[in-house]
């Protein structure tokens, strides 16, 4: 199928190695197994998927850093302790702050379940899922989504 020596670990590594088309690439994270995912390296942005972030959460200690940049090209950033629970809990969200210069802004969303907009599964009113473009775990219909 692939070679497991030489596979990139993310999409930011296939980005780096020079791949400059978006396509599905075979990845291989750290004491993971190879799989293939989805690599939109036009945008610089990559997303695996509910089930392979769970399946690499749950086999290693996870950091999830957020940097933000603004208008004025300055850079901030936060760091999160990152464990998902698996599909029966709809990929609930836990976290912990480890360090950064942003505000934390994420902690509150512990135990938060995934939801999109024709899978709704927040505490919240269903609106928060109808009212952004993305999937997020919403705790309110404001504050924090970084999927749109």
């Amino acid at each position: 199928m692939f070679c497991h020596t030489d596979l990139p670990s993310d999409c930011s590594e296939v980005f780096s190695r020079g791949e400059r088309k978006s396509g599905i690439y075979p990845i291989k994270p750290n004491q993971s197994e190879p799989f293939y995912v989805y690599c939109q390296i036009t945008a610089e942005e990559f997303w695996l998927g509910l089930r392979k972030m769970y399946a690499i959460s749950r086999e290693s200690r996870s950091i999830l850093h957020i940097e933000l940049e603004d208008w004025k090209q300055g850079r901030r950033f936060i760091e999160y302790l990152f464990t998902l629970e698996g599909p029966a809990s709809h990929y609930a969200l836990h976290l912990t702050h480890l360090s950064g210069d942003l505000p934390d802004a994420m902690t509150n969303y512990t135990g938060i379940r995934f939801s999109t907009k024709d899978n709704h599964n927040n505490k919240e009113d269903s609106t928060c899922t109808h009212n952004h473009t993305g999937g997020w775990w919403f705790n309110t219909c404001g504050g924090t989504n970084l999927n749109g």
